[in-house]
């Protein structure tokens, strides 16, 4: 401003000047809350489906709002594998609170966000509240399954609402969780680290049980604490009582948190409508994207059978009976295979209902079309009817019709005030994970990895 226009500012005047004209753009952050009624009743009727709950306290104040888009309600209950990976963030506009997401993953292994929520913080109650009107939505469906971090408010809420699924964790959040508690040298954490995620990843029992058996050898305390503590069946993909499919970390709910990441900083209404946003434009791309794709199967799941084909066609296969297969060579350990029950002893068959090697051999030696074998959540035209349904505008505020008993509600923004200090921006990383730290020379021998006042280094005589 000095520079540009001689204008001399403090500060402080620069940064509220800032949020006046962020203000401008985006509108009030208190009568943001205001206008979420209208928004709903707009979005909803524009979006066939669609679903939006509003709490507020006793005295007109926003407590939580939730919101669930028609098209990716209807695309996840025919063309999505039922798992949902739920995960909560911090806002950072000027009201804070939380925001919830529960996203899945479609057939080709992209992001499919299914609902948010919008609540004043997280705590047990808004977790509860949440899953509700999560169930509400896509009631008990059959094998759901639920992932989350190990926060005790969502495995609380998990139980209590979905009585018929299964409850599953993080197993990146377990590993942090083992680093910052059991604060291992870095030599004995490249043994341990390598081993845990073999075992997360295992697919059999028995090569579970074997890096298992490896991780009480290198530290016995680490090893109870995942048996005893954190349960094995709640992070090894081998014993958990569901099908986890390749889902294994909250990675995707995460990534949805990353791209909302300065939405998050908008007024609540100009933070919901950018994801509407986000999502029309998604729908629009994947829908030409997975009608333009040749083959049966999605690109994602083509070249992982394209893959394990190659591994087949070197394989021996010998019939057992008339359906039953034993499969040996190609690099892998024998397999026995039943392609009419579409299992396998391997268990890649079955947990990622996509065809492994083996069955693919037994298939190619029997003239047996393998690609019908794999689940239907993998197919061009399962992906194609999850974008059917496109998300639809809602148009220019001014432009909107709302009922008269919804244009007289009042929404009041939440009671806790803001604090007058600057907002935080930057996430505060998690025990125990991984964080790219700037790089500290030494002022006064200039090496690497510490400064002046903790260097231990002799100094050098003036005269030498």
């Amino acid at each position: 401003m000095q520079q540009e226009y001689g204008v001399q500012l403090t500060y402080q005047q620069a940064y509220r000047a800032r949020e006046v004209g962020l203000e401008i753009v985006r509108g009030n952050p208190a009568e943001s809350y205001n206008l979420l009624p209208k928004y709903s009743h707009v979005l909803t009727t524009a979006n066939e489906g669609t679903v939006t709950h509003l709490e507020q306290d006793g005295d007109g104040n926003f407590l939580y709002y939730f919101v669930a888009l028609g098209s990716s309600i209807k695309g996840f209950m025919q063309y999505i594998r039922p798992v949902i990976v739920v995960d909560g963030t911090h806002l950072k506009g000027l009201y804070r609170g939380s925001m919830f997401v529960a996203t899945c993953l479609d057939g080709n292994n992209q992001l499919y966000p299914l609902a948010i929520g919008i609540m004043d913080s997280e705590n047990n109650d808004a977790w509860e509240w949440f899953m509700m009107k999560l169930h509400g939505v896509i009631g008990d469906r059959p094998e759901l399954v639920i992932i989350s971090d190990r926060c005790t408010a969502i495995r609380r809420a998990v139980l209590k609402v979905f009585h018929n699924a299964s409850h599953g964790v993080c197993f990146y959040h377990v590993k942090c969780n083992i680093k910052s508690q059991f604060r291992m040298s870095k030599a004995l954490w490249d043994q341990f680290e390598p081993a845990f995620i073999n075992a997360a990843k295992a697919y059999g029992h028995k090569e579970f049980k074997r890096q298992l058996e490896r991780l009480w050898m290198i530290h016995s305390g680490a090893a109870d604490y995942l048996e005893n503590n954190v349960g094995t069946c709640n992070w090894a993909r081998s014993q958990f009582e569901g099908r986890r499919y390749s889902i294994l970390t909250t990675n995707i709910a995460e990534s949805v948190n990353s791209f909302m990441r300065e939405p998050r900083k908008f007024p609540v209404t100009h933070l919901v409508d950018h994801f509407r946003k986000t999502m029309q434009q998604w729908f629009y791309d994947r829908k030409i994207v997975a009608e333009s794709m040749t083959t049966r199967l999605i690109t994602w799941a083509n070249e992982i059978v394209t893959e394990r084909r190659t591994i087949a066609e070197r394989m021996i296969v010998r019939p057992v009976s008339p359906h039953r297969f034993q499969v040996v060579g190609g690099g892998l350990k024998e397999g026995l295979v039943d392609l009419q029950k579409r299992i396998c002893s391997c268990r890649v068959f079955q947990l990622d209902q996509l065809v492994c090697a083996h069955a693919i051999a037994a298939c190619l030696t029997h003239r047996v079309d393998f690609i019908n074998l794999c689940s239907d959540f993998y197919t061009t035209e399962s992906l194609a009817m999850a974008y059917a349904q496109p998300v639809e505008p809602v148009g220019d505020v001014a432009d909107w019709e709302v009922p008269d008993e919804i244009q007289e509600m009042q929404v009041y923004p939440p009671v806790e005030a803001p604090p007058p200090s600057r907002r935080k921006e930057l996430r505060i990383p998690s025990a125990g994970e991984d964080v790219d730290r700037r790089t500290v020379r030494c002022g006064q021998c200039h090496e690497l990895g510490h400064n002046r006042k903790r260097c231990k280094n002799p100094i050098a005589s003036p005269r030498s």
